[in-house]
C-alpha cells in the first residue's frame, strides 16, 4: 500500500473500516483503534511504517506526507499552493 501510494505520489491514509476490509480478505482479522494501538505498542517495527493513527484511521509513512493546515502560516501556504495549482491548470491547453 505504501509503495503504491509512493508511485502515485499520494498519501496512504485509510479508515479503520478500509483496513479491516483489506485484512478480512487476507487473514479474516478486523482491526480498530484499540486493537491496533495494542499491536503498535508491542511491535516497534510498526513505527517504521506508520506515520500516525487515531480513532479515524491510519496514515502510513510515504514520500508525500500530509500538510498540517492548523496554523495561520500553514493556511497561507495551502492557499498559495491551491492558487498555483489552479493557475497551472488554467494555463494548460485543452
Amino acid at each position: 500500500m505504501r509503495n503504491q501510494a509512493d508511485s502515485k505520489q499520494e498519501i496512504a491514509a485509510f479508515t479503520w473500516d478500509q483496513i479491516s476490509d483489506m485484512l478480512k480478505n487476507v487473514s479474516g482479522i478486523q482491526v480498530d483503534y484499540e486493537t491496533f494501538k495494542v499491536q503498535y505498542d508491542n511491535l516497534p517495527q510498526l513505527s517504521k511504517i506508520v506515520d500516525k493513527f487515531d480513532d479515524q484511521g491510519i496514515t502510513l509513512k510515504t514520500k508525500n506526507q500530509p500538510t498540517d493546515t492548523s496554523g495561520a502560516d500553514n493556511k497561507n501556504a495551502l492557499m498559495t499552493s491551491a492558487k498555483r495549482a489552479a493557475n497551472n491548470t488554467l494555463q494548460q491547453p485543452g
